[in-house]
C-alpha cells in the first residue's frame, strides 16, 4: 500500500461527494456535520461550492475523556459536556459560518449528519439488529428524539449500553458524549431535525476514483 495524505479541503470535498450520492439530494444547500473522535467538522455548501469548513476540536473521545468519569455519568458531568459543546456551537454559528446566524439562512438548508455517532443514534432509534444501511440512510432524527436518546443513554451504565439494540458494543463508551454533541449542535444552530447519511468519506473516495478512471485519468497512489 502506498497511502496518499489528503488535505482538510480535499477530505471535505470527498465527504460531501459521498453524502450527496448516498442521499441523492443533488446540488442543494446544506450544512454537513461529521462527529469524529478528536473533532467535529462542519461543512457549509451551496451546490458544488464549499463556502466554509470548520473543525471544532470537540470529538466524542475528547469529550468522554475530559468530562465523563463515573458510570453511569453524573448529572454534573453531562451538564459540563453540554455547556462546552453549546458554547462552541454558538461561536460556530455567530462567527465562523457565513451568514448562518440569519434565520432565513438556516431555514434554506438541509442539516445532514454523517459518520458513526449519527448513524448509531439512528440505528438505536430504529432498534436495528443487525445494522441496516438502507434504513439508516435518509433517516430523520428529530431534535426531541435526540434529546430523549441522550437521557436514555446517559441513564444506563456501560455494561447495559453495550447490550442495546442498534449500538455496537465498541461505541458504547463514547455514544453519550456523541449524542450530547449532536443535540448541542441542533439546539445552537436551531435545526428541528437531522438527516442521517450512511455515506461519507469512504464512498466519496470511491466515487472520485471511479470518475477519474472513467474520464481516462491516470490514477496515482490510489491508496
Amino acid at each position: 500500500m502506498d497511502p496518499r495524505v489528503i488535505s482538510g479541503g480535499e477530505e471535505a470535498r470527498l465527504t460531501l461527494l459521498g453524502v450527496r450520492a448516498a442521499l441523492r439530494i443533488g446540488p442543494g444547500r446544506l450544512l454537513l456535520m461529521d462527529i469524529g473522535g478528536g473533532s467535529t467538522e462542519f461543512l457549509l455548501a451551496d451546490g458544488p461550492e464549499i463556502r466554509a469548513i470548520v473543525s471544532t476540536g470537540l470529538g466524542v473521545v475528547k469529550l468522554t475523556e475530559t468530562y465523563l468519569h463515573t458510570d453511569p455519568p453524573r448529572p454534573a458531568e453531562l451538564v459540563a459536556i453540554r455547556d462546552a459543546a453549546s458554547a462552541r456551537m454558538i461561536r460556530l454559528r455567530t462567527q465562523e459560518l457565513p451568514d448562518l446566524d440569519r434565520h432565513e439562512e438556516i431555514r434554506s438548508r438541509i442539516f445532514v449528519g454523517t459518520a458513526g455517532t449519527v448513524t448509531t443514534l439512528a440505528a438505536i432509534d430504529l432498534a436495528l439488529d443487525p445494522y441496516d444501511p438502507d434504513r439508516v440512510n435518509g433517516y430523520r432524527l428529530s431534535r426531541a428524539r435526540v434529546e430523549t436518546l441522550c437521557r436514555e443513554l446517559a441513564s444506563l451504565p456501560l455494561a447495559q449500553r453495550k447490550r442495546l439494540r442498534g449500538l455496537e458494543p465498541g461505541r458504547a463508551d463514547v455514544i453519550v458524549a456523541g449524542a450530547l454533541m449532536c443535540l448541542a449542535a441542533m439546539e445552537a444552530l436551531d435545526f428541528p431535525e437531522l438527516v442521517v447519511s450512511d455515506g461519507g468519506l469512504r464512498e466519496g473516495i470511491l466515487l472520485d476514483l471511479l470518475a477519474r478512471i472513467l474520464n481516462g485519468s491516470k490514477v496515482n497512489n490510489p491508496g
